[in-house]
């Protein structure tokens, strides 16, 4: 399996509070995660790493044999996460209100399980053609989906960063799940809203299905989002050969 992680700070924001990262478990299933913080002032970066960290140590000591199974400890761990990020910010003043998104997927044979929080995303690319996989947790999505704005509308709504659920706002929240079957030759990108939030869909499966290597892609599509403005901080996280549970490539 060939996998690339790669994060900008951009070029507005003082501080990148995203985070990535992968993990694989005691039987070689990769798990892949990509954090977006919230809170600003080292906040949120401590929500994304608190994140990354308590999910990802505890993945390593785990396998499983069914999708449903894997599916059910990722929303169990990804709920406990949630609650320590939560009371974390509540015992500490600086922290208070911290949050972070998340998106994670993760691969047991030919079953992607994807997870997600927030409006961090996870697409697929197959055959030349991109898809999202995951559902924006967002104001303007909500709105998009009651009729009150159109996706283009949405697509420069004032409020467009302002999102619906997060880890660490409340004690409690909702995992989105969805489980999908994937190919060998199937690319899997999971990013942050600083690339899907100004980078078009169309721009983002050019990038792919021009690029030689996940290396250059992953390069390209961080350019790309710079060369837009970099409101934000940008992360890219890339994976294929996803039927080869050996990581080959970093």
């Amino acid at each position: 399996m060939e996998v690339y992680i790669k994060s900008d700070i951009g070029q507005k924001r003082p501080l990148n509070e995203d985070r990535a990262g992968y993990f694989i478990n005691q039987i070689q299933q990769p798990l892949f995660i990509v954090c977006d913080g919230v809170g600003g002032h080292q906040a949120g970066e401590v929500a994304s790493q608190m994140a990354i960290d308590l999910i990802g140590r505890s993945w390593e000591e785990t396998a499983f044999l069914e999708p449903t199974e894997m599916t059910e400890w990722l929303k169990e761990n990804i709920e406990k996460n949630n609650a320590a990020i939560y009371k974390h910010g509540q015992e500490n003043f600086s922290l208070k209100g911290m949050a972070t998104t998340l998106v994670a997927t993760a691969l047991l044979g030919d079953t992607l399980v994807v997870l997600n929080v927030g409006d961090s995303r996870a697409y697929l690319y197959r055959n030349g053609a991109t898809n999202q996989i995951t559902e924006d947790h967002s104001l303007v999505n909500e709105l998009v989906k009651q009729g009150e704005l159109t996706p283009q509308e949405a697509e420069h709504h004032p409020q467009k960063n302002v999102i619906t659920r997060s880890l660490g706002l409340e004690y409690n929240v909702q995992v989105a799940d969805i489980s999908l079957k994937v190919k060998a030759e199937d690319i899997v990108l999971l990013c942050s809203d600083g690339l899907s939030d100004i980078v078009p869909l169309d721009k983002i499966n050019d990038i792919l299905n021009d690029e030689k290597t996940l290396d250059e892609a992953s390069s390209a599509l961080i350019d790309l989002a710079n060369n837009a403005g970099g409101f934000d901080n940008i992360t890219v996280l890339l994976a294929s050969d996803l039927q080869n549970g050996q990581v080959k490539s970093l």
